[in-house]
């Protein structure tokens, strides 16, 4: 049973990367993009991939959670470090890329997007040089370079148990 889990849980990490690649893609394809139709297949992109991202991850947490139970590794360091490790980076990569999405998807389209916080109150829509401004916020290089910095140290954990 052990095999069975270990494997759920490796196939939920492959596909969590998967689906974050599509997601870093768009990421990256928004900041060279400058037009509204282009930008806008690229957030679709980012909603699916978003989405195969969170169904895998839970099926990776709920594959580990089970796997530290098996593995009597609870009371160990490492599991907790990297219990901390995803809620930080996911606060980190979700705050930052999440934000970034939301105020470029309501600059593509205001009436199938909701408006950032410090745009609710304003009363004309945004325009060309609003979707340029925050084209250009992008930050794919920092997220990208964060997602790896946390793979590398969720793979040493896991593999090496070092506390």
């Amino acid at each position: 049973m052990y095999q069975v889990i270990l494997y759920l849980h490796v196939a939920g990490a492959l596909g969590f990367f998967l689906f974050h690649g599509a997601t870093a893609s768009a990421n990256f394809g928004l900041k060279r993009e400058g037009g509204a139709t282009q930008a806008e297949l690229l957030i679709r992109t980012r909603e699916l991939g978003s989405a195969g991202a969170f169904v895998s991850m839970m099926v990776m947490l709920i594959s580990g959670i089970v796997l530290g139970f098996m593995g009597r590794w609870w009371g160990d360091v490492w599991i907790w470090v990297s219990i901390a490790l995803i809620l930080i980076i996911g606060a980190i990569m979700g705050g930052s890329g999440r934000n970034y999405f939301d105020r470029v998807s309501y600059a593509v389209d205001p009436d199938k997007y909701k408006a950032p916080k410090d745009k609710k109150d304003d009363p004309e829509p945004p325009t060309e040089e609003d979707l340029a401004v925050e084209l250009a916020k992008g930050r794919p290089v920092m997220l990208t370079v964060t997602g790896i910095a946390a793979l590398a140290l969720f793979l040493w954990l896991m593999m090496f148990k070092p506390f």
